[in-house]
Parts: structure tokens; sequence; C-alpha cells
């Protein structure tokens, strides 16, 4: 699928939504690290708004890819509408293929930097956490598209997660797998 059509599809289809959703992961990357536990006094949040929108459009264009390769309308289905539209407004992923696109996304374009001043010295635990902090917000968002607040910290699956989020690559479809199942278990 060439560039051209692709951002065709965008335009026509998804730029509404990007626009939402891009708020939507503003607000909740905002709202996470306002409640984020530093032991250093003075922390503020920058997100970067160059980032996000990278993090979005990134995001649909898998979207769209995924559609246009998995999806098909017949006459039946479409009820005579375009086959673009029939696709791409009247068909939607699943749950956990968007948490898996949107943490694959936010991973690979962090969105949110840490302002710590200039003269203030992190502790070794604040380091820590400063590395941690946007795989464990991006989680949380992804979490919260299958209907899920949260994973208890103290189970050890959010520390396997997370650390396979930090250390490991990240595989879009075993991540599907895997939202599927945390869906059932947790829902």
């Amino acid at each position: 699928m060439s560039n051209r059509k692709i951002q065709e599809i965008f335009d026509l289809h998804y730029k509404e939504r990007a626009s939402e959703k891009a708020n939507n992961v503003r607000n909740y990357f905002t709202d996470y690290y306002k409640g984020f536990k530093w032991s250093t006094k003075e922390v503020n949040l920058l997100i970067s708004y160059q980032l996000l929108e990278e993090v979005i459009l990134g995001y649909f264009i898998d979207v769209i890819k995924y559609k246009e390769s998995h999806f098909s309308c017949d006459n039946v289905s479409c009820n005579g509408k375009h086959t673009s539209k029939c696709i791409h407004v009247d068909k939607r992923i699943n749950y956990s293929k968007s948490a898996s696109f949107s943490l694959y996304w936010l991973l690979k374009h962090p969105i949110a930097f840490i302002d710590t001043g200039q003269d203030i010295f992190l502790s070794s635990k604040d380091k820590k956490q400063i590395l941690a902090a946007n795989a464990m917000c991006s989680l949380s968002y992804s979490l919260s598209l299958i209907g899920i607040d949260d994973i208890d910290d103290n189970e050890k699956i959010y520390d396997d997660i997370i650390y396979h989020l930090l250390f490991r690559p990240y595989d879009v479809r075993h991540f599907i797998i895997m939202f599927e199942m945390l869906e059932k278990k947790y829902k």
C-alpha cells in the first residue's frame, strides 16, 4: 500500500479520531504522573507534542494497514457503501490490538520527559523510576484500552511485563495475545 493511499485514508477517516486520541493520551500521561511517587521533591512532567504526533500517526498507520490486509467488504456487508468507508469506519479492530499498537508506539517514541531542575541530584531509586516511568505509564494506558484499570503492582506478572518492555524486543503480535489473556483474567 502506498504512502499516498495511506495518507488519503487517514485524512478521510481518521484525522478527527487522531486528534481525540492525542488528547486522551496527553491527559492520561499527565494524570498518571501527578500520582507518581518520587523521592525527589520537585519533578515536572514535560510532554513532547511532536513525539505525541508521531505516536498517534504511527498508531493509525498500523491500524490502516491492518484493516486493509485483514478486513474486506462484500456487497452484502457494505450495503452499497464505498469499500474504504466500510473497512475504515464501519469495522473496528478489537481492543487488544488497539492496546498493543498503542503500547508499541508509546514505547518507540517516549512522549513524557521528567524535568528535575538543574540543581537536583537524583537518587539511584529515582533514576530507575525515570527509566521505567514511560514503560509503566504506557502499559497502564494500554491496559485502560482493554478496560483494566491496572494490574496490582505486587503481582509478579506486572514486574515481568515491565521487565519485558524495558529489556526485550517488542512484538505487537505477542502483546495482542498477552492483552487478550489479561482481559480474560482481570475483567
